[in-house]
């Protein structure tokens, strides 16, 4: 965080934090989905299941991926569990998070 004194008594916090270094690396993409296995994950907002199942549709019609794994969050605000992550990864070779709403 980072604190600023103005000059007439004004404070600012600043309550963004740069990375902290060492922290995730971010997934190289992908180059063809085609025959790939995708993970698509419901955050538990209404019609973010209705908007997945189609999605997983038009990627196999469309764009021939293979496997389409669903799994559901909890609900929206909150960390998807370990187990469902590990389930994912294990699964498929990329990843979607939907939203609904």
């Amino acid at each position: 965080m980072t604190l600023t004194v103005e000059p007439k008594g004004l404070t600012v916090l600043d309550p963004t934090v740069d990375p902290a270094s060492g922290g995730l690396v971010q997934a190289s993409r992908v180059s063809e989905i085609r025959g790939l296995s995708v993970g698509l994950i419901d955050n538990g907002k209404p019609k973010a299941d209705v908007f997945l199942t189609r999605l997983g549709a038009v990627l196999k019609t469309k764009y021939g991926v293979g496997d389409v794994h669903t799994v559901r969050k909890a609900d929206a605000s909150t960390v998807a569990a370990r187990e469902i992550l590990d389930d994912v990864v294990r699964r498929c070779h990329f990843v979607i998070a939907g939203v609904g709403d």
